[in-house]
């Protein structure tokens, strides 16, 4: 009776080869987009930090430095910190509250050795920074953490006498899992009454522990190689199975009848 069976066909090694490429490239493609959506996501810019505010290089006098952190009170409200750490860093990266600081100072308009100055007008500026609606909102089970703030308010003219406060604050505590925001606002002074009116801001993320240090070619290599790990295998199998199937059936004869082994002879 004939029995049909199937080999593997011939893999055409060409053929394969695109496979596996074509595999591999729709992999890192899709990997460099989660990447940079990740990064977006996760931290609120796309590519990289963005750059301080405009309204510093506007700046020509610096008149006051003023440290300040969230006062204990029943309102919320700001104290000033009477000193801090030498200001000596090379970078800001890890203390992003002294941006604006580096700025001014590679622009000659602020000495490196300045002091602090007095909180003054700047004690009720809570209520300026939920005015803006720009305070990120904690998730859930991390809501007594978010009111944490502190950073510097830096003081000064315009070549117009146009007088700014050029407000840098991170939050002392998380808004979710090693999760923290930075915020850069511009607010104006009322020269009269000292009221200040908010001019434009920015913010961003950035986590202790977490992600840190991951940017958008981070995530795409972890997305990457993760990818390969699955789709290479899984390309690898539809080979075989697609091979296996399109190979042409082969015909083999076995004899019909009593499948006893013959007896022997005497």
């Amino acid at each position: 009776m004939p029995i049909r069976h199937r080999n593997l066909g011939t893999l055409n090694p060409t053929l394969c080869l695109k496979l596996y490429v074509w595999s591999a490239l729709g992999t890192v493609g899709l990997a460099l987009v989660a990447g940079i959506v990740t990064a977006r996501s996760h931290w609120g810019y796309w590519f990289q930090r963005p750059e301080v505010l405009p309204e510093v290089a506007t700046i020509k006098t610096v008149e006051r430095v003023i440290a300040v952190e969230m006062a204990e009170s029943s309102a919320p409200q700001f104290a000033a910190v009477k000193e801090i750490s030498p200001f000596d860093r090379p970078s800001s990266h890890y203390f992003l509250e002294e941006r604006q600081l580096h700025a001014l100072i590679e622009a000659e308009v602020l000495a490196a050795n300045f002091t602090l100055a007095p909180i003054g007008e700047f004690a009720n500026l809570y209520r300026h920074l939920v005015a803006t609606g720009m305070l990120v909102e904690p998730e859930p089970g991390y809501e007594d953490q978010s009111d944490s703030l502190e950073g510097l308010i830096v003081v000064g003219s315009t070549a117009t006498g146009e007088h700014l406060a050029l407000v840098s604050l991170t939050s002392g505590r998380q808004v979710s899992n090693d999760h923290y925001p930075y915020y850069e606002l511009v607010f104006e002074i009322d020269p009269v009454t000292n009221e200040l009116t908010f001019q434009q801001g920015q913010q961003f993320f950035f986590d202790i522990a977490g992600f840190e240090g991951f940017e958008w070619y981070s995530f795409w290599w972890m997305y990457g190689l993760l990818g390969l790990m699955i789709v290479l295998p899984v390309t690898t199998a539809a080979i075989i199975v697609w091979a296996f199937k399109s190979s042409p059936p082969r015909l083999s004869q076995r004899s019909e009848g009593n499948c006893s082994t013959p007896p022997l002879g005497d």
